[in-house]
């Protein structure tokens, strides 16, 4: 695939992705917010499945890299703290750094977390 081909797939699936973001975290129905945002749920459905292929076959790449991370309970409660909670989560992997809004739903932060595992 010729490198203007391969810059004119990401910058889509770019898109196709801020889209299904965008949807999820609506908090609206498929329906609703297509309607809102004159998208033909058909097209919609169309770029979300584009979105999981995409990332199921970079999962499937990276499975031979995984690596087994070993989990330790914490013993003792964190502190509690006295001041207003920050309003975004911050996740650090390899010099990366992700700001993620505690609003994110439960299946963009397992795409998020997917993603940044094939790093």
């Amino acid at each position: 695939m010729g490198k203007i081909r391969k810059a004119k797939r990401a910058i889509q699936l770019k898109n196709r992705k801020e889209e299904v973001e965008a949807q999820m975290s609506s908090g609206m129905t498929v329906s609703e917010w297509c309607r809102t945002n004159n998208v033909v749920p058909k097209n919609y459905y169309y770029h979300l499945r584009r979105v999981r292929e995409f990332f199921l076959d970079l999962n499937e790449q990276q499975t031979e890299r995984q690596e087994i991370v070993s989990v330790t309970e914490i013993s003792k409660p964190l502190p509690k703290f006295e001041s207003e909670p920050a309003a975004n989560v911050v996740i650090r992997k390899d010099g990366m750094e992700v700001e993620v809004p505690e609003s994110i739903s439960p299946q963009m932060l397992k795409l998020l977390l997917q993603g940044l595992k094939s790093c």
